[in-house]
């Protein structure tokens, strides 16, 4: 995540600076939003939405603040009942937060993500019912999609049943 990258980078240069921490975190925030921003949510979301019961829930690497505030500028928060969920908590956890918020069973949950760390945080949480298994993206994808790409970094979380 942001956070623990940041870290690292400040302590290999020594600089343990909070204030130093917190531009970088805030310089970081405001361009990613600026990016998203800029993207359109695709149609098909929308009509998956209305045609799929299921409890949603949102889990991401993003920042739990930004990614509220993007549902909300992108007017997609209510999609996700299960909840919105962020760094800093590791997405191993804030599956098992997802879990608890919409009172389903791992086993009639399906987790899809875009990078191979989706996968093992999705295993780590729980038996879950699928797993989606990005093919040909690696964990050293970590730039932001261009506007024609359908993946925004978000993470659905959808149960079954």
């Amino acid at each position: 995540t942001r956070f623990q990258v940041i870290d690292y980078l400040l302590e290999l240069k020594g600089h343990p600076d909070c204030g130093l921490r917190q531009r970088l975190l805030a310089d970081y925030s405001f361009v990613s939003k600026k990016l998203v921003k800029a993207l359109k949510i695709s149609d098909s979301l929308h009509n998956l939405r209305e045609c799929d019961s299921r409890i949603w829930g949102l889990v991401s690497a993003t920042e739990r603040g930004d990614l509220t505030e993007l549902c909300g500028y992108h007017n997609i928060t209510e999609y996700f009942q299960a909840g919105i969920f962020g760094s800093p908590e590791t997405k191993e956890n804030n599956i098992r937060k997802a879990l608890k918020m919409s009172l389903a069973t791992a086993s009639k949950t399906v987790y899809l993500g875009d990078r191979l760390s989706d996968s093992r945080a999705a295993k780590a949480a729980g038996p879950l019912n699928r797993v989606a298994e990005p093919s040909k993206l690696s964990d050293s994808h970590h730039s932001v999609p261009a506007a024609n790409q359908k993946s925004a970094g978000c993470h659905p979380l959808i149960h079954e049943g």
